[in-house]
């Protein structure tokens, strides 16, 4: 929610990439800018590094295709 976001942004320093991370689980914002460092930047590398460290899929949105989009 809104106010988790906003403790997360404070918490990165402003980075939004770094709360990205700490919501995706990151032990601290110093990891979470270790682990953009070692990707370059990229944000879906540095998810994958964090999944990978927990085992498990970070929550991916996903959306319904449109009614008639898919031969309906």
């Amino acid at each position: 929610d809104k106010d988790d976001a906003a403790r997360l942004l404070e918490k990165s320093g402003g980075g939004v990439k770094t709360a990205i991370l700490l919501a995706a689980g990151a032990a601290g914002a110093d990891a979470a800018e270790k682990i953009l460092e070692g990707t370059g930047q990229k944000l879906r590398p540095a998810l994958s590094v964090i999944e990978g460290s927990m085992g498990q899929k970070a929550p991916v949105l996903k959306t319904e295709p449109e009614k008639g989009q898919q031969g309906d």
